[in-house]
């Protein structure tokens, strides 16, 4: 089932389907029991340029290093990224240091012309998005 929802990833650009990126990431890491922070990196399309998993944490938190975001997505020419990680609480509200994050991620990335696109949070059952919340 992973791989045929990965497929639907590869197939077109991201920013438009919303739903297609919850519903991976709800898949790939929704059931873990500790967090894990994937990294979605795209090109100018908005087209999968790769997929990562950054790291693996605690059942309440996992490190996310914004200089290794950002150093990977040059590596790679990305323009543009979505993060995803999970809440084994199975509460998907996002953390103030989910937002503090983001925000952080984002004005690193605006002068070398990468954007973040959104940023997931999933659990068993729920998904949310930044991007359809507004937020980004």
């Amino acid at each position: 089932m992973l791989w045929s929802l990965r497929t639907r990833l590869d197939e077109r650009p991201l920013l438009s389907n919303d739903l297609a990126v919850m519903e991976y990431a709800r898949v790939a890491q929704g059931f873990a029991h500790r967090e894990i922070v994937r990294v979605l990196y795209l090109d100018a399309g908005n087209r999968l340029l790769a997929e990562e998993e950054l790291a693996r944490g605690t059942v309440d938190e996992a490190p996310i290093y914004i200089r290794e975001i950002i150093r990977r997505a040059l590596e790679l020419g990305a323009t543009g990224l979505i993060i995803a990680h999970n809440h084994p609480s199975g509460d998907v509200t996002p953390s103030r240091s989910d937002r503090t994050i983001t925000d952080m991620l984002a004005k690193a990335g605006k002068p070398l012309g990468i954007r973040v696109l959104d940023h997931v949070l999933v659990s068993r059952d729920q998904a949310v998005s930044f991007h359809a919340l507004g937020w980004l």
